[in-house]
């Protein structure tokens, strides 16, 4: 299957899944990099992409399944000898990859391995979707209680990315009230702001490299504050 092919290698560009793209890890790595050039401890960026999909149909999590939130026709029973946990694709495949990545570092020889903190910039396509609008701060705030259920870390922070999209995106402006809504009542969650962020020429939905990079050293920035 697709989680088989978790694996560990150095940061670099070219980790998209087009092979020539980057996420926010480049930033974040740069950040850690210079956090920790003096220390002998190793810093690992777990990654898994969706890309447009929603946390309504396709991250949806246990607790909003068993409350009825979301499209809970796309929730399956998984079951795996480690885990079980009744929800969407999305989240059983965050998870397992987590998972998968700790247990390979481990088997590298690290004998401890912490999990410091979870980005999640994701969103855009609940604001194009009326039915997600109104109940995604109950989805997502869901959804991050589950990850620290599943992984057995009640103080796990979170680093939410602001999402940013077209402005003729009607839902836009209240997936960001949610968003705030969400970091405002959790005090280990965060929220990095995207608002001074330029998107790729062609693409109104991705960012151009260099403000990629500012991503993701504002969400090392952030995790590292909370973890403080």
């Amino acid at each position: 299957g697709a989680l088989d092919t978790v694996y560990w290698q150095e940061v670099r560009n070219g980790l998209g899944v087009k092979g020539y793209c980057f996420g926010p890890e480049m930033g974040m790595a740069e950040v850690y990099s210079a956090r920790y050039a003096d220390s002998d401890r190793d810093i690992g960026f777990v990654k898994y992409a969706w890309g447009g999909k929603t946390i309504y149909d396709h991250f949806l999590s246990p607790t909003s399944v068993a409350q009825g939130l979301g499209n809970t026709s796309v929730a399956q029973q998984f079951d795996d000898g480690e885990d079980a946990a009744n929800c969407a694709l999305g989240f059983w495949n965050t998870l397992k990859t987590v998972r998968k990545a700790v247990a390979k570092a481990k088997a590298a020889g690290y004998e401890k391995v912490n999990i410091l903190a979870m980005c999640w910039m994701q969103g855009e396509n609940d604001a194009t979707t009326p039915a997600s609008v109104p109940v995604y701060d109950k989805l997502l705030a869901n959804f991050i209680a589950d990850i620290r259920f599943y992984l057995e870390n009640d103080n796990l922070p979170f680093v939410i990315g602001q999402i940013k999209t077209p402005d003729d995106v009607a839902g836009q402006a209240e997936v960001i009230e949610m968003q705030k809504k969400v970091v405002a009542a959790d005090p280990l969650c965060s929220l990095v702001d995207t608002s001074d962020l330029s998107m790729k020429h062609d693409d109104a939905w991705h960012y151009d490299y260099l403000s990629m990079l500012t991503l993701g050293k504002r969400f090392a920035e952030a995790a590292i504050e909370l973890t403080k």
